[in-house]
């Protein structure tokens, strides 16, 4: 019988391969065939996970985001008592580090 840690890890594949499948295909042409191969999965683990192909889409967009975020954190790493120019010029920085960055790919693939 499965654990819990079997189950994220199983989670995780699906996740991953489903970042790669849907980036190279697109939602359309992405076939839960496909990611279930690559994750080495099966179509059940995809629907127990995620319950279908436009949640599954939903949560790697999900997780690319909150990987975004914590590479390049909204707050910048500002003190919440820091005033409020610094908290924008936070912001602002690293919304321009990330759109320039071509790391982020690597980082949340």
């Amino acid at each position: 019988m499965a654990n819990r840690e079997d189950g994220k890890k199983t989670r995780e594949k699906l996740l991953k391969a489903a970042s790669e499948v849907f980036s190279t295909k697109g939602y359309w042409n992405a076939t839960i065939a496909e990611i279930c191969r690559k994750a080495g999965s099966n179509i059940a683990a995809v629907n127990y996970h995620f319950g279908s192909k436009d949640a599954l889409y939903m949560a790697v967009w999900n997780n690319a985001f909150d990987q975004a975020t914590r590479v390049y954190p909204l707050d910048g790493g500002i003190s919440p008592d820091a005033p409020a120019e610094e908290h924008l010029r936070a912001l602002i920085h690293n919304a321009i580090i990330g759109i320039e960055s071509e790391r982020l790919g690597d980082r949340i693939l």
